[in-house]
């Protein structure tokens, strides 16, 4: 495992078990780099990952704010489409209108991590819910640690593919939402006006060594998508 990756995983327990509180800053890059023996360069490839799974918050001139990751990581129980919709009795279907190796895509390898020589794998798909197209999604999945797969396991669920049939076990998905103008494919694809505000949901699935294994764009037809949270407050008075 990287070093970097290491640090990482250090400084996350020390946020979870509560060694660093929520609210408070976390050490500066020459502290870490002194405690752990490394260098800048090594630090902040940490803190951006602490900041991509909503650890810190980082900012200009104040340094790295530490967040609760409750608020923005699920650790258990995640799914995605296909479970979602068996577990609640929905018709779904998936498209699969592409699948393959990306050579060249801005800004995907910084966003997994990886180095410019590791392939990514894109999917592009259509999920239908009760015979309504619902949402158009793009998919880059982590060449280093996944294999890409056939179209038929590309239309049933990637989270179990990659559990299943890579051995990779998901501990933590981070999601993003916000609202986006369609394009004009995806207005054809979900068969709304050509500018419709699109529910756009980015995720990124992490497994127990801290590497991206998946990394997902969604656009949702805002009349289909339903956002539900549970949320437990302390019982500690």
């Amino acid at each position: 495992m990287p070093r970097y990756q290491e640090i990482f995983l250090e400084l996350a327990e020390r946020i979870r078990s509560g060694a660093y509180l929520s609210g408070t800053l976390l050490p500066g890059e020459h502290r870490l780099m002194e405690e752990f023996g490394v260098s800048r360069d090594t630090v902040r490839k940490a803190l951006s990952l602490l900041s991509r799974f909503g650890y810190i918050e980082k900012s200009r001139g104040r340094g790295s704010t530490v967040i609760n990751p409750a608020s923005s990581i699920t650790v258990s129980g995640s799914m995605g489409f296909t479970e979602y919709a068996a577990q609640n009795g929905y018709s779904a279907r998936t498209d699969v209108l592409q699948i393959g190796s990306v050579l060249r895509e801005p800004g995907i390898r910084e966003i997994l991590g990886i180095s410019a020589e590791t392939p990514v794998y894109r999917i592009d798909r259509i999920r239908w819910q009760n015979g309504v197209p619902f949402a158009a999604e793009t998919d880059y999945l982590n060449g280093s640690l996944l294999t890409c797969p056939s179209s038929e396991a590309a239309a049933g669920s990637l989270y179990g593919f990659m559990e299943k049939t890579c051995g990779q076990k998901i501990t933590g998905v981070r999601r993003k939402t916000s609202g986006i103008k369609a394009s004009a494919a995806d207005a054809e694809s979900l068969h709304l006006p050509e500018g419709s505000v699109l529910i756009q949901v980015t995720s990124s699935a992490v497994n127990k060594s801290g590497s991206i294994l998946l990394y997902s764009i969604s656009r949702y037809s805002p009349e289909l998508y339903v956002y539900e949270e549970f949320l437990q407050r302390s019982l500690k008075l």
